[in-house]
């Protein structure tokens, strides 16, 4: 937080970082009142996200409390604030119990630690921004190491709160149960979403959530059409949208293929101007079919 105050300050000293102190007060009351509320906020919010750093330790006392399986009220927050000798530091008991009475609505807990995460992240990206300027400034000795550090802080504000992949064996049995549950009351055949190619489904069960999937062969194979062909299935037949980058291929280029692939009329029967009235009545039906997916 000191560090992201002092970016601001040498961006403009006149100017006050974002904040939103009440919604800071709504999340911390909310926490005291319901164990459902902690339950959301513990998921969007951390310690540093707090303006106020009184705030900040408050929420870290009460997250604590939490962990430990112990209720969380006033009673119980002021008691573990003075045992870490930090009670008259955040406010003293009267703050911790005007929070509880100021809460608008404890169920609204989640909505609260949003607004405050989200200022949290334009005060880490005004950090950034002052940290770049300020390289850039000292004129360095090479510029493309030091754009490369621009955009890993960037890139670090960015990802800050993606969550850590580690779980306990209890979290992952759960799971797994409900993942079989789903999978025997499921009306699709496939657990994932149909690629069209019915080899491929019966391998993978279809393209499922989260994995990573790398298409090798060497050149001229028809890994582009390959996959060209898979976009189209799901885009079109699932219904669900694809994002495709090509590296190689032009977006018209792209654009062109599916067309062709969709109406069965050959490529180089257009680029060739080979092209009868059967084949644009088929290319105009392709493109209907390809303009809504």
């Amino acid at each position: 937080m000191a560090r992201a105050a002092e970016g601001v300050r040498r961006i403009a000293p006149d100017r006050v970082p974002p904040h939103n102190l009440e919604a800071e007060e709504s999340v911390l009351g909310s926490m005291m009142l319901s164990a459902e509320a902690i339950a959301d906020v513990v998921e969007i919010l951390h310690p540093e996200d707090f303006y106020r750093s009184a705030n900040g330790k408050i929420f870290e006392v009460l997250r604590s409390i939490y962990a430990r399986g112990e209720p969380v009220d006033a009673i119980t927050a002021v008691e573990e604030l003075r045992r870490r000798g930090i009670l008259e530091e955040v406010g003293g008991h009267l703050y911790i119990h005007e929070l509880v009475e100021q809460v608008p609505t404890p169920a609204a807990a989640a909505s609260y630690a949003r607004i405050v995460s989200q200022h949290a992240l334009l005060r880490r990206l005004i950090s950034a921004a002052a940290d770049i300027m300020e390289m850039g400034y000292s004129v360095p000795e090479d510029p493309e190491r030091v754009a490369d550090e621009a955009e890993q802080r960037i890139y670090e504000v960015a990802r800050r709160d993606e969550k850590d992949q580690i779980a306990t064996l209890r979290e992952l049995v759960d799971q797994a149960i409900l993942d079989l549950e789903h999978i025997q009351n499921r009306e699709s055949a496939f657990a994932g979403l149909p690629t069209g190619f019915r080899d491929l489904d019966a391998l993978l069960s279809g393209l499922q959530a989260g994995n990573l999937i790398v298409v090798a062969a060497r050149p001229g194979v028809g890994k582009s059409s390959f996959v060209t062909n898979l976009a189209r299935n799901v885009a079109v037949d699932s219904k669900t949208p694809v994002a495709m980058f090509s590296l190689e291929m032009s977006r018209w280029e792209i654009g062109m293929r599916l067309l062709c692939a969709e109406a069965r009329v050959p490529w180089d029967a257009i680029r060739n101007k080979r092209v009868g009235a059967e084949h644009w009545a088929a290319i105009a039906q392709a493109a209907e079919v390809l303009h809504d997916a």
